[in-house]
């Protein structure tokens, strides 16, 4: 979480303060140890807050320092640092990890995530990616997102497209006139961005953590700082000893509760006492540099490790998490080898890929133009190499489990095909296939309704559309159980207008006969750290009894047009996922350790609830029945996600193609039994 780094010598002081560079140092490892244990650290995330009121003191009072005459000079030469600061080793991180990425990670759904992210913070909108991806920042997919720590830099960047403007705007570009106005307009701007990030923590907590806006008060506080440098620095210098040392003892004391006491993480108030902190330690510094109390912020070390705290931030993060997705994070050893390469990676960056270019101060300032168009050329270059990369992962990656297993939405029955058309619907999709093959008039149409259970239904309704040669549907929505029924976790927001959606669309199409197949997650997740796992426990009965009226509210429609409404009995689900435990290089991961194979009995419980539920809704329903899928996926006393060498399932619920092919023949058979006789026209 670091923003990209300042330079620490203010222009026009002429002058390097040391001490900067050890609040960097600060920052960068309450980051790293968050990372790598958080339950130690955790508020270690707030060094990006630090970070944010450095970077806002530093760069206003480099470009207020270096402003000349003509605005485009000053613009030029201003972006001209930024990019030979930034780009640098941020596209040698992005190209590296993207390649490593592809080799280690398999080629899950947050791969897809992981590309767009990379992509973006090519472009310098990684944060506005992350925001609508909805991918919160201490969510588990997050986790496993190797790009996640760029958000802070597409935050840095486009502050940098905001603040010279705002400097020049309220200065009337003479940075000894309009001081005043200028403080204002930024303190009334970040007062109004505080206001933004306070609304937003409670409704949209994505938007406030990632997006600029939410941001910007923490980088207006450095802002102000610089602005106001020369009133405040002669006032610190004047100070006593003793207020010194209150002031150091107060914020350090303050800034080591905030990291490390987990009853004090509660933003955005957590988040203002940093910010806080973080101002009063970096004008300690700045007003007297060489000066006891925070003499040992100038020490080598710390300054070394703020000098070189834009790579080793840039490299901790994609360390850490192609461990986690290999070998694991717990236990001692693999803390010291994420460490280790943390060191050496980032060191490596800092000193043949930082510092080279850093070294070229003449060329940036004389031909500062030419080395933005240069910086803005080798981003796009890095997106275009990062697309091609991602793009190309199915053929280069190490792992043998790909999306695919998942998600092949084709199929060939001899000569016939069938072709698949996605369409949004209400938060959610609606993805149809059309036979090229059509069968004889009146077979019935599948349609498959759920959660991402019935989505991973596609090659079975592929086959379907293809084999029998009748349409087939799949209408989905992640988290969204059709219908919602009892004691399962409660629907989330917007599964009700999916639901009248599809309700409508189906309405207007579903003929008599034809199968509408309700296939959601109606068993909980099994918990690796439980040697049981987690059974729901029976809904209270008035709960149980406003599910299944509002069932029936949904079904009866459906009914009434003479469609066979089917309910999908509860399938096994697994501790570990397979995708995440299949190769060589992460079957030892301590991910795994819940294992592949599950006695039957303890889903017993689970699945009885759920059964007597169908029951009950099949007493009122005309035409309703049970499609149990158990029998083909666990046919003896232990389920186990493995067929052979050969996964049932992609992570620890949802099917694979070849468990659909294992599935297909019992569901035709149930189909056919309905009142549908067996016709194929294809076999496979």
């Amino acid at each position: 979480m670091k923003v990209a780094g300042a330079e620490t010598t203010i222009e026009g002081a002429g002058r390097y303060i040391p001490g900067i560079d050890g609040l960097r140092a600060i920052a960068v490892l309450a980051v790293i140890l968050f990372h790598l244990r958080p339950r130690f650290f955790p508020g270690g995330y707030l060094g990006v807050d630090i970070f944010f009121v450095i970077s806002g003191f530093v760069v206003t009072r480099s470009f207020i320092d270096a402003q000349s005459g003509r605005l485009r000079t000053t613009l030029a030469r201003f972006y001209a640092r930024r990019v030979v600061r930034i780009v640098p080793a941020l596209v040698v991180m992005l190209t590296v990890t993207s390649v490593f990425s592809v080799l280690f990670i398999p080629a899950a759904s947050v791969m897809t995530a992981s590309r767009g992210v990379a992509v973006g913070a090519a472009v310098g909108g990684a944060n506005i990616v992350l925001a609508f991806l909805s991918q919160a920042y201490f969510g588990g997919s997050s986790e496993r997102n190797p790009f996640l720590h760029t958000w802070t830099l597409g935050v840095e960047e486009q502050f940098y497209l905001v603040l010279p403007f705002l400097i020049w705007l309220w200065s009337g570009g003479d940075q000894k006139q309009g001081r005043r106005r200028l403080a204002l307009s930024i303190g009334a701007l970040g007062f109004a961005s505080l206001l933004l990030s306070t609304h937003l923590y409670a409704s949209a907590p994505n938007l406030a953590f990632y997006l600029m806006p939410s941001r910007f008060w923490e980088l207006a506080a450095g802002v102000l700082l610089a602005i106001g440098l020369p009133g405040w620095q002669e006032a610190a210098k004047s100070a006593g000893l003793p207020a010194r040392w209150c002031a150091y003892l107060f914020s350090i004391a303050m800034l080591g509760a905030l990291i490390t006491l987990p009853w004090l993480q509660a933003a955005p108030r957590i988040t203002i006492g940093a910010v806080v902190a973080a101002m009063i330690l970096l004008m300690l510094v700045v007003a007297r540099p060489g000066y006891m109390p925070p003499i040992w912020l100038e020490t080598k070390a710390a300054t070394y490790v703020g000098r070189a705290s834009y790579s080793l931030y840039l490299w901790h993060w994609p360390v850490i998490v192609l461990l986690r997705w290999t070998i694991g994070l717990e236990g001692g050893i693999p803390l010291v080898i994420a460490l280790v390469l943390t060191a050496v990676l980032g060191l490596l960056s800092y000193h043949f890929v930082e510092q080279p270019f850093r070294a070229k101060r003449r060329e940036t300032y004389t031909f500062p133009l030419q080395v933005v168009l240069a910086g803005s050329v080798a981003l796009l270059v890095c997106a275009c190499v990062v697309f091609t990369v991602f793009h190309a992962e199915r053929s280069i990656t190490l792992s043998r489990m790909h999306y695919g297993l998942l998600a092949d939405r084709t199929f060939r029955a001899g000569a016939c095909a069938s072709s698949s058309l996605v369409e949004p619907l209400a938060g959610g999709t609606v993805e149809r296939w059309s036979p090229r093959c059509p069968g004889k008039p009146g077979r019935a149409r599948l349609f498959v309704v759920g959660d991402s259970y019935a989505w991973s239904y596609g090659s079975m309704a592929a086959r379907y559309a293809a084999g029998r040669g009748a349409p087939a549907a799949i209408f989905h929505r992640n988290g969204c159980p059709f219908p919602y029924i009892a004691p399962i976790a409660p629907q989330q927001a917007g599964c009700e207008a999916f639901h009248r959606s599809v309700i409508a669309t189906l309405s207007r199409s579903v003929a008599p006969g034809d199968v509408v197949v309700m296939a959601s997650l109606r068993i909980d997740r099994l918990d690796p750290d439980r040697p049981r796992g987690i059974i729901p426990l029976p809904a209270r009965p008035a709960a149980a009894a406003m599910s299944r009226r509002r069932a029936l509210a949904l079904l009866l429609p459906l009914a009434r047009r003479g469609a066979i409404l089917v309910f999908e009995a509860p399938r096994p689900v697994f501790r570990a996922m397979p995708y995440r435990c299949s190769d060589w290089f992460n079957r030892a991961n301590p991910d795994c350790r819940g294992g592949f194979r599950v006695p039957e009995r303890e889903f017993s419980a689970s699945r009885a609830v759920m059964l007597a539920e169908y029951r009950e809704l099949g007493a009122v329903l005309p035409r309703a029945a049970v499609w149990d899928p158990f029998p083909a996926l666990c046919p003896a006393s232990v389920c186990d996600a493995y067929r052979g060498d050969r996964p049932l399932y992609f992570d620890s619920y949802h099917v694979t193609e070849h468990a659909n092919d294992l599935l297909y023949p019992a569901f035709l058979t149930f189909i056919d039994e309905l009142g549908h006789p067996p016709s194929e026209t294809n076999g496979r």
